[in-house]
């Protein structure tokens, strides 16, 4: 399974239902409020082994798939 398949799998059918593209806003589409940022932020460390510090909780880095696979594999070539 590729990054971006497992963190499509974490949203499960929200995506689906929502219609939304690897290159859509997760935070227009209301897919990522506030707990699910820290579920999401919880699950991409265990996943993915990462540390995700607070200066890095910026919309820029998990407002789509894309961002949110480009900001993992950044975190994992650190």
């Amino acid at each position: 399974m590729t990054n971006k398949e497992t963190i499509r799998k974490f949203f499960g059918k929200e995506l689906d239902n929502a219609g939304v593209g690897d290159d859509d806003s997760l935070l227009m589409a209301g897919i990522i409020d506030s707990l699910k940022m820290m579920d999401l932020i919880t699950f991409l460390e265990k996943e993915f082994g990462v540390s995700i510090d607070d200066d890095e909780l910026m919309p820029e880095n998990f407002d789509s798939i894309d961002a949110i696979e480009s900001f993992v594999a950044e975190k994992k070539a650190a």
